[in-house]
């Protein structure tokens, strides 16, 4: 009989036979405040198994967890009047493997037609130049192509923090000059399991502001003006 409690499953009254073995495969989900960062390890200690034939456990059962982990920052610079009616405003994305494992397929998307609606205007005024590791997509134009990288030929590092950098010209139209465009950028990534991680961008140059490994911390994701 397997019993769950908050942090714990307990098993009973399981009968192994002579020579025999008993797999217990468990399936666990890290809380959304968990820590991302380094290698988790779990733990079974000494006396915690026991038998009706048997002295207890001798020595504990130890499993490690590699974690998978990657987050996102993006911010923008102070736009530039070209005094034709449009402004020319920079990009730059920063991209950071936060866990134990490294990290393949690693993809940016940037939907530029949400951020600058009609009756806003956009064009690609310099391509993406992006840091080691990471390949970008020469056909990214932020609507019909909204992948910054080409992913099969992108990875991060364990500890890894690269940066992407482009610049949009906008032309605001009928859009008072006043209005705020907010922006934001979906990173994806595939560590050693089945499950890709991602990250939704939070405005600045640091995708875990406050340290605690977990960029997608609902108190630290915003989007960038």
């Amino acid at each position: 009989t397997a019993t769950q409690a908050a942090s714990s499953l307990t098993l009973t009254g399981g009968t192994i036979p002579a020579s025999g073995s008993c797999t217990l495969t468990l399936q666990v989900r890290p809380s959304s405040s968990a820590s991302g960062k380094g290698v988790q390890v779990n733990t079974i200690p000494t006396g915690a198994l026991t038998t009706t034939e048997s002295p207890a456990s001798p020595a504990p059962a130890t499993a490690t967890l590699e974690i998978a982990s990657v987050g996102a920052a993006k911010s923008v610079t102070v736009p530039v009047n070209n005094g034709d009616g449009t402004y020319s405003v920079t990009y730059t994305v920063t991209l950071e493997n936060l866990g134990s494992v490294a990290l393949t397929n690693v993809q940016a998307v940037e939907n530029l037609s949400a951020t600058f609606p009609s009756p806003a205007t956009f064009a690609i005024q310099t391509a993406p130049i992006a840091g080691a590791g990471l390949s970008v997509n020469p056909a990214f134009n932020g609507s019909s192509d909204m992948n910054l990288l080409t992913a099969a030929s992108s990875s991060l590092s364990v500890g890894a923090s690269h940066t992407v950098i482009f610049t949009v010209r906008v032309t605001p139209g009928a859009t008072p000059p006043a209005t705020t465009f907010s922006n934001s950028v979906t990173v994806s990534a595939t560590g050693p399991g089945p499950t890709p991680v991602s990250d939704i961008s939070n405005a600045g140059t640091d995708p875990d502001p406050n340290g605690n490994g977990n960029p997608s911390d609902p108190a630290t994701e915003n989007a960038s003006p």
